[in-house]
C-alpha cells in the first residue's frame, strides 16, 4: 500500500458526518414536533396523516443508514474506495427529509397561515442551523437541506404576495447565504483539522531517512490485516529483508554514503512493490514487507523481482526471508520465521531469498 493510501480527507469527513449523525436525528425530531404541534389544528387531518407518514419513512431511512454504516465499518467493509458513496446515500436521504418539511409550506392551513408561515420559517431556520453544525464535514449535504427549504418557502410567500411576505422572503434569502457562507467557513475548519491531525499521525509513522512506515506504522496496518485476512480466510504473507554486508559497506563508503544506499534500496522496494503491499523500515539496515491476500508462491514472485531490481539499481545487494501468516501462529512467529529464512538465505551466500518452510525449491534467485 502506498502511502499516500494511508491518508485521505473524504474518509475522515464522511466518517465525521456519520458520527455526528445522531444528532441530526434529534434535532429533525424536534423539529417535526414542533411544527407538528402548531399545525396540528390548522391542517385537515389527511394532511397531517400524509406528512407524518412522509417523516417516519425519512427518520427510518435516516436511522436505517446510521445502523448499516456502524455494522459496515464494524467489519472493514468501508475504506477510502468505496466511502463516497455513502455521503451520496446520505445527500439523497436528506433531499427526501427536507422535500418533507417542504410540502409542509404548500399545505392548505385553513385560517392563521401568516402565523403558520411564520413559525414554519422560524423553525426552518432552527433546522437549517443545527444541520450547518452537526453535517458541516460535507457541504452537499447540508445544501440538501437548506436549498430545497428556502427555495419553497421564499417562493411560497413570492407567490402568496401577501403582506409583510415580501419581507419574510428578504429575510429568508439573507439567512440563507449567511449560513451558506458559515457552512463553507466551517467546512474548511473541519478539513484543515483532518489535514493537521493527519499530518501529525502520518509524521509518527514515517522513517525520517527513507520515508517509509515504520514500526508503529507496521503495527497499526497488521492491527487491522489480521483480523481481516481471518474473516476472509485469505492469507497474507511478509519478506524481511536485509542489505548484505552493509556493516562492509559502511567502512568502506562512510555512513554518508550508507544512508544514500539504504535511500536508494527502499525507492527501490517502493518501485517494485505492489500498490496494495506495505514497505517498511524494520530497523537498521532491514526492511519488512507485508503481502495483503498472498500466498507463498505470489509471494516469491513479488521478491524475485524486488530482488533482481535491488541488485542491478543501487550499489549493494538483499537476502531475504519469506513467511506467511496462519490462523494459530502470532505476528511474533510469524516475524521469527521471517527472519529465520533471512539467516538461511545468509548462509546459503546471500543475495537470495528463502522461504520458511522451503516449498519453493528454497527460493533461490
Amino acid at each position: 500500500m502506498k502511502k499516500k493510501g494511508l491518508v485521505d480527507i473524504d474518509f475522515e469527513r464522511i466518517n465525521l458526518l456519520y458520527q455526528n449523525a445522531p444528532i441530526a436525528v434529534n434535532g429533525l425530531l424536534v423539529g417535526f414536533f414542533t411544527l407538528f404541534f402548531v399545525v396540528r389544528e390548522l391542517l385537515p387531518a389527511n394532511y397531517l396523516v400524509f406528512w407524518g407518514g412522509a417523516f417516519a419513512v425519512a427518520l427510518i431511512w435516516r436511522i436505517g443508514l446510521i445502523i448499516a454504516f456502524r455494522r459496515q465499518t464494524a467489519v472493514d467493509k468501508i475504506n477510502i474506495q468505496n466511502i463516497q458513496k455513502w455521503e451520496y446515500f446520505w445527500v439523497a436521504m436528506t433531499v427526501f427529509t427536507a422535500a418533507v418539511f417542504s410540502a409542509l409550506v404548500f399545505f392548505p392551513f385553513t385560517h392563521d397561515a401568516l402565523i403558520a408561515l411564520l413559525f414554519t420559517a422560524m423553525v426552518f431556520m432552527g433546522m437549517s442551523s443545527g444541520s450547518a453544525i452537526s453535517s458541516n464535514s460535507s457541504v452537499i449535504v447540508v445544501l440538501a437541506f437548506l436549498t430545497p427549504t428556502t427555495c419553497s418557502l421564499v417562493f411560497k410567500v413570492i407567490y402568496d404576495a401577501q403582506p409583510y411576505y415580501f419581507l419574510i422572503a428578504f429575510v429568508y434569502t439573507f439567512f440563507y447565504l449567511v449560513l451558506v457562507f458559515l457552512t463553507l467557513n466551517g467546512n474548511r475548519v473541519v478539513i484543515d483539522n483532518i489535514k493537521l491531525r493527519q499530518h501529525s499521525e502520518y509524521q509518527s509513522i514515517v522513517d525520517t531517512l527513507t520515508s517509509l512506515i515504520n514500526r508503529r506504522g507496521l503495527k497499526l496496518f497488521i492491527d487491522k490485516l489480521i483480523p481481516q485476512s481471518q474473516r476472509s480466510r485469505m492469507p497474507f504473507s511478509i519478506v524481511i529483508i536485509d542489505i548484505d554486508f552493509f556493516k562492509r559497506f559502511n567502512d568502506i563508503h562512510g555512513h554518508l554514503k550508507g544512508d544514500q544506499a539504504l535511500v536508494q534500496v527502499a525507492a527501490c522496494l517502493e518501485k517494485v512493490a505492489r500498490e496494495e503491499d506495505l514497505v517498511t523500515r524494520f530497523g537498521g539496515e532491514e526492511f519488512l514487507i507485508v503481502l495483503p491476500d498472498t500466498n507463498l508462491e505470489m509471494a516469491a514472485r513479488v521478491v524475485e523481482r524486488i530482488t533482481i531490481a535491488v541488485r542491478h539499481d543501487t550499489e549493494v545487494t538483499i537476502s531475504s526471508g519469506l513467511a506467511m501468516f496462519t490462523p494459530n501462529i502470532s505476528f511474533e512467529q510469524l516475524v521469527k520465521n521471517a527472519d529465520d529464512a533471512l539467516y538461511l538465505a545468509k548462509k546459503q551466500g546471500r543475495d537470495r531469498f528463502v522461504i520458511a518452510d522451503n516449498t519453493y525449491a528454497n527460493g533461490l534467485v
